[in-house]
């Protein structure tokens, strides 16, 4: 038995509405999964097509309007009619015209181009080879993303869009920790240095070798810290992928503790690569 505190919770579960500012292809497919999802809990059954226009707002609500009252009753007929009317009125400008949204993740970003990569392929009836639309779609990826990214990206030489999505989604990850980094970095700097006139034991010590100062380096002074094996030492590959396998007690191509960072020379080892 359903307690009342607990069908008023449940009351409370509606899809979103679905409007038109920044719509994408991946944001009309998410909302449908989640519409039929929360049906399914309701119990609607095959009424469920009546619910749709009651989360429709603006533009989205005028094309719902536009669809044949017989198409209606196919969730998945709508969904296609929406993106059709909404997003793919040319798909050769709708794709060379894609870039990513602000607040689009890369994911979603590159389900949109494979999406239209496809509709652009199949004009006429042409089949569609995968590996082509994979690339055309990673071409726009490169072109849709910021330039730092975009430059990053290129020298991976990576063969497939979802490579791209994960290698990005890295690369951020590592930046955002590097932010954070220098951020406490220079917060601490700022105290020791308010508090501590002398350097010494227990006294401001921070910036010795080895101290908290120097946490954090390789990723501020390594240009190619996104591409680097940390096995080998080497770049191209992830650690995981190490051709070399090097044991964890190897220490091979790796900064010895000791070793003065600004004495290596990464470029050089780049450039043996």
């Amino acid at each position: 038995m359903v307690s009342e505190s607990t069908s008023n919770m449940q009351l409370k579960i509606t899809p979103a509405s679905l409007a038109g500012s920044k719509l994408t292809i991946a944001k009309i497919e998410g909302w449908s999964k989640k519409f039929e999802t929360i049906a399914k809990f309701y119990n609607w059954g095959e009424k469920a097509y009546e619910y749709v226009p009651l989360f429709l707002e603006d533009k989205v609500q005028v094309a719902y309007d536009h669809i044949p009252l017989s198409d209606r009753t196919d969730l998945n007929k709508v969904k296609a009619s929406l993106i059709h009317s909404l997003l793919t009125q040319d798909p050769f400008e709708a794709f060379n015209s894609r870039v990513m949204n602000d607040d689009e993740s890369y994911l979603d970003f590159s389900y949109d181009l494979k999406q239209l990569a496809q509709k652009m392929l199949s004009v006429g009836g042409s089949s569609v080879v995968p590996d082509v639309a994979d690339a055309l779609a990673r071409s726009q990826f490169l072109r849709g993303i910021d330039v730092e990214m975009t430059e990053k990206l290129r020298m991976l030489k990576l063969q497939t869009l979802d490579e791209m999505v994960e290698r990005a989604k890295t690369i951020s990850r590592g930046k955002e920790i590097s932010d954070q980094r220098k951020q406490e970095l220079s917060f601490y700097a700022g105290y020791y240095s308010a508090h501590y006139e002398e350097k010494g034991k227990g006294k401001g010590n921070y910036n010795v070798k080895g101290g908290y100062e120097s946490k954090g380096v390789y990723l501020q002074k390594d240009p190619y810290w996104f591409n680097r094996c940390y096995s080998c030492g080497r770049t191209g590959h992830l650690a995981r992928d190490c051709p070399m396998k090097v044991d964890p007690d190897d220490t091979t191509g790796m900064l010895a503790i000791d070793e003065d960072f600004d004495a290596v020379d990464f470029e050089a080892q780049d450039m043996g690569n």
